[in-house]
């Protein structure tokens, strides 16, 4: 094991699974195992092109993830659409198509999916991604955000070394009025994200909420400039990186 992982286990294991699998089109297993090591596009192609039935489940997640990376997210929901019609109750599939719905700017939709996915699984990622359309959505219903709070808290015990996680549970913390506890959790979260225009914008506010005006307008000043670094980079911001760039200087 440790030989073959200094000389490039994922990809001995891309080329051995690509040669079971074009000995046999219907094994899952090795397209799945490509799948794994983060192909490239010319290579997921080489995959779907062998793989059969082509419109099995797996060649399905592969086509919707290759449409997102191309920004192409309403052709995304479609194929998503399509999968978890084929394996209905797949919840895997389910969080897929929520992912792809926020990404085509359809956050109310993304977010009754995400629910479900949540009611069913208690998956952290639903409910992380719930509790912080909700914040966007309704940013001053206290009844929706005492509820995304809570499920904000379960993702966070879930997985605590996610900052993503830690924003919004701080970035919701602040919407409640909570400032000590937001800027605990937002802390956390600019650590683990120091380049994300959101976090930034969070705490930029839960400091100006604090009275630490200094660390506001510090914080404020790298939301503005990572998000237009990003666009310098050729980089789509999301709906919510574009708010945030947007209030940060607003603010």
């Amino acid at each position: 094991a440790t030989l073959a992982s200094e000389f490039g286990m994922p990809l001995l294991a891309r080329t051995w699974a690509i040669q079971i699998l074009k000995a046999r089109p219907t094994c899952q297993w090795a397209a799945a195992i490509v799948f794994q090591t983060r192909p490239d596009r010319a290579m997921t192609q080489d995959m779907l092109s062998i793989l059969q039935p082509s419109d099995c489940l797996l060649a399905r997640i592969a086509q919707a993830r290759m449409a997102a990376e191309q920004k192409q997210y309403a052709k995304a929901v479609e194929i998503w659409q399509s999968a978890v019609q084929v394996e209905k109750g797949n919840t895997d599939s389910m969080l897929g198509l929520a992912m792809a719905m926020e990404q085509a700017g359809r956050p109310a939709d993304a977010l009754l999916v995400y629910r479900q996915v949540w009611d069913a699984t208690q998956n952290p990622i639903a409910g992380n991604n719930s509790a912080y359309i909700v914040s966007c959505l309704y940013p001053k219903d206290t009844a929706k955000l005492a509820e995304a709070r809570q499920w904000a808290e379960a993702a966070v015990k879930a997985a605590p070394d996610i900052p993503g996680f830690r924003d919004t549970l701080g970035w919701i913390a602040y919407l409640q009025g909570r400032s000590d506890e937001a800027l605990q959790s937002l802390h956390r979260a600019v650590k683990g994200l120091p380049g994300s225009p959101d976090v930034h914008f969070h705490l930029g506010l839960a400091e100006m909420a604090a009275k630490h005006t200094d660390f506001a307008r510090w914080h404020l000043q790298a939301a503005v400039a990572l998000s237009d670094k990003l666009r310098a980079d050729g980089e789509t911001l999301s709906t919510s990186t574009l708010a945030a760039a947007e209030g940060a200087r607003e603010a």
